[in-house]
Protein backbone atom coordinates (compact mmCIF):
# COMPACT_ATOMS: atom_id res chain seq x y z
CA UNK A 1 0.00 0.00 0.00
CA UNK A 2 2.88 2.36 1.30
CA UNK A 3 4.61 1.82 -2.31
CA UNK A 4 0.93 2.72 -4.35
CA UNK A 5 1.00 5.90 -2.60
CA UNK A 6 4.41 6.46 -3.50
CA UNK A 7 3.46 6.33 -6.95
CA UNK A 8 0.47 8.27 -7.17
CA UNK A 9 2.42 10.95 -5.12
CA UNK A 10 5.14 10.96 -7.85
CA UNK A 11 2.50 11.37 -10.38
CA UNK A 12 1.09 14.09 -9.16
CA UNK A 13 4.16 15.85 -9.08
CA UNK A 14 5.45 15.09 -12.50
CA UNK A 15 1.74 16.39 -14.12
CA UNK A 16 2.26 19.27 -12.26
CA UNK A 17 5.77 19.98 -13.70
CA UNK A 18 4.46 18.92 -16.95
CA UNK A 19 1.02 20.92 -16.96
CA UNK A 20 1.83 24.18 -16.10
CA UNK A 21 3.53 23.87 -12.55
CA UNK A 22 6.80 24.33 -14.20
CA UNK A 23 8.00 27.90 -15.83
CA UNK A 24 7.56 29.03 -19.20
CA UNK A 25 10.26 28.03 -21.25
CA UNK A 26 9.07 30.51 -24.33
CA UNK A 27 8.34 33.80 -22.06
CA UNK A 28 11.78 34.95 -22.80
CA UNK A 29 11.22 34.43 -26.18
CA UNK A 30 7.88 36.87 -26.10
CA UNK A 31 7.74 40.94 -27.40
CA UNK A 32 7.56 42.94 -24.32
CA UNK A 33 3.83 43.94 -22.91
CA UNK A 34 2.79 46.94 -21.51
CA UNK A 35 -0.89 47.34 -19.81
CA UNK A 36 -3.79 48.10 -21.67
CA UNK A 37 -6.81 48.52 -19.55
CA UNK A 38 -9.54 50.90 -20.44
CA UNK A 39 -13.61 50.72 -20.20
CA UNK A 40 -16.13 50.05 -23.08
CA UNK A 41 -19.75 51.79 -23.21
CA UNK A 42 -22.37 51.92 -25.55
CA UNK A 43 -24.64 54.47 -25.72
CA UNK A 44 -23.02 55.73 -23.09
CA UNK A 45 -23.65 53.01 -20.50
CA UNK A 46 -20.41 50.29 -19.70
CA UNK A 47 -20.98 47.55 -21.62
CA UNK A 48 -20.88 44.44 -19.53
CA UNK A 49 -20.21 41.07 -21.19
CA UNK A 50 -18.27 41.66 -24.12
CA UNK A 51 -14.94 40.21 -26.00
CA UNK A 52 -12.33 43.42 -26.89
CA UNK A 53 -9.45 42.22 -29.12
CA UNK A 54 -6.59 44.53 -30.06
CA UNK A 55 -6.04 43.19 -33.87
CA UNK A 56 -2.47 44.79 -35.08
CA UNK A 57 -2.64 46.05 -38.75
CA UNK A 58 0.28 43.27 -40.05
CA UNK A 59 0.91 40.28 -38.43
CA UNK A 60 1.67 41.01 -35.07
CA UNK A 61 0.58 40.21 -31.60
CA UNK A 62 -2.90 40.40 -30.91
CA UNK A 63 -4.13 40.88 -27.67
CA UNK A 64 -7.76 40.40 -25.65
CA UNK A 65 -10.20 41.10 -23.12
CA UNK A 66 -13.44 40.10 -21.63
CA UNK A 67 -15.28 43.34 -20.17
CA UNK A 68 -16.64 43.18 -16.39
CA UNK A 69 -19.85 44.46 -14.96
CA UNK A 70 -18.56 48.25 -15.06
CA UNK A 71 -17.39 47.56 -18.30
CA UNK A 72 -13.71 47.67 -17.45
CA UNK A 73 -11.25 45.02 -19.69
CA UNK A 74 -7.51 44.51 -18.90
CA UNK A 75 -5.62 43.11 -22.19
CA UNK A 76 -3.81 40.32 -22.24
CA UNK A 77 -1.51 39.49 -25.30
CA UNK A 78 -0.24 36.18 -23.35
CA UNK A 79 -2.75 34.88 -20.94
CA UNK A 80 -3.16 34.42 -18.09
CA UNK A 81 -0.13 37.47 -18.43
CA UNK A 82 -1.82 41.03 -18.58
CA UNK A 83 -0.40 43.67 -21.10
CA UNK A 84 -0.30 44.18 -25.29
CA UNK A 85 2.50 44.91 -27.16
CA UNK A 86 3.35 48.12 -27.46
CA UNK A 87 1.58 49.53 -30.78
CA UNK A 88 -1.40 50.89 -33.20
CA UNK A 89 -4.68 48.28 -32.68
CA UNK A 90 -7.86 48.07 -34.71
CA UNK A 91 -9.94 47.30 -32.36
CA UNK A 92 -13.23 45.34 -32.29
CA UNK A 93 -15.84 44.52 -29.62
CA UNK A 94 -18.40 41.72 -29.58
CA UNK A 95 -21.43 41.15 -27.69
CA UNK A 96 -24.30 38.81 -28.32
CA UNK A 97 -27.73 38.01 -27.22
CA UNK A 98 -27.45 34.50 -25.48
CA UNK A 99 -28.49 31.58 -27.00
CA UNK A 100 -31.56 29.87 -26.58
CA UNK A 101 -31.62 26.64 -25.11
CA UNK A 102 -32.62 23.87 -27.58
CA UNK A 103 -35.78 21.57 -27.11
CA UNK A 104 -34.90 18.69 -25.57
CA UNK A 105 -37.22 15.78 -27.65
CA UNK A 106 -35.58 12.64 -28.14
CA UNK A 107 -33.24 12.23 -31.49
CA UNK A 108 -34.42 10.23 -34.48
CA UNK A 109 -33.55 9.95 -37.67
CA UNK A 110 -37.71 10.57 -38.28
CA UNK A 111 -37.35 13.74 -36.56
CA UNK A 112 -37.01 16.66 -38.46
CA UNK A 113 -33.98 18.50 -38.12
CA UNK A 114 -33.74 21.88 -35.56
CA UNK A 115 -32.60 24.73 -36.92
CA UNK A 116 -29.80 26.21 -35.05
CA UNK A 117 -29.91 29.77 -34.16
CA UNK A 118 -27.52 32.42 -35.48
CA UNK A 119 -25.88 34.69 -32.83
CA UNK A 120 -27.48 37.45 -31.99
CA UNK A 121 -25.05 40.70 -32.08
CA UNK A 122 -25.98 43.29 -29.15
CA UNK A 123 -23.71 45.50 -30.81
CA UNK A 124 -23.46 47.41 -34.39
CA UNK A 125 -21.59 45.10 -36.75
CA UNK A 126 -19.34 47.80 -37.45
CA UNK A 127 -17.53 47.36 -34.48
CA UNK A 128 -17.15 43.31 -35.06
CA UNK A 129 -15.26 43.90 -37.70
CA UNK A 130 -11.56 44.24 -38.01
CA UNK A 131 -11.81 46.37 -41.73
CA UNK A 132 -14.79 48.33 -40.78
CA UNK A 133 -14.30 49.54 -36.89
CA UNK A 134 -13.86 52.55 -36.53
CA UNK A 135 -11.78 52.08 -33.26
CA UNK A 136 -8.01 52.26 -33.22
CA UNK A 137 -5.52 52.47 -29.93
CA UNK A 138 -1.91 53.16 -29.76
CA UNK A 139 -0.28 51.52 -26.97
CA UNK A 140 2.80 53.08 -26.28
CA UNK A 141 5.94 51.94 -24.35
CA UNK A 142 4.75 53.05 -21.22
CA UNK A 143 1.58 51.29 -21.65
CA UNK A 144 -1.99 52.86 -21.64
CA UNK A 145 -4.26 52.70 -18.69
CA UNK A 146 -7.46 54.95 -19.60
CA UNK A 147 -8.30 53.63 -22.80
CA UNK A 148 -12.28 54.36 -23.63
CA UNK A 149 -13.66 52.63 -26.44
CA UNK A 150 -17.01 54.49 -27.28
CA UNK A 151 -19.74 52.22 -28.92
CA UNK A 152 -22.76 54.50 -30.31
CA UNK A 153 -26.31 52.85 -32.56
CA UNK A 154 -26.10 52.78 -36.12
Amino acid sequence: MRSLSVVVCSLVIILNLGCGGGSDKFKDKRPKTVPAQGVVTYNGEPLAGAIVIFVPPTGGTAASSATNAAGQFDAKAFPPDPGAVPGTYKVTVTKNAPMPEAPSTPASHDTPAIPVAKPVSLVPAKYTDAKKTPLTVTIDEKGNTDIKLELKAD
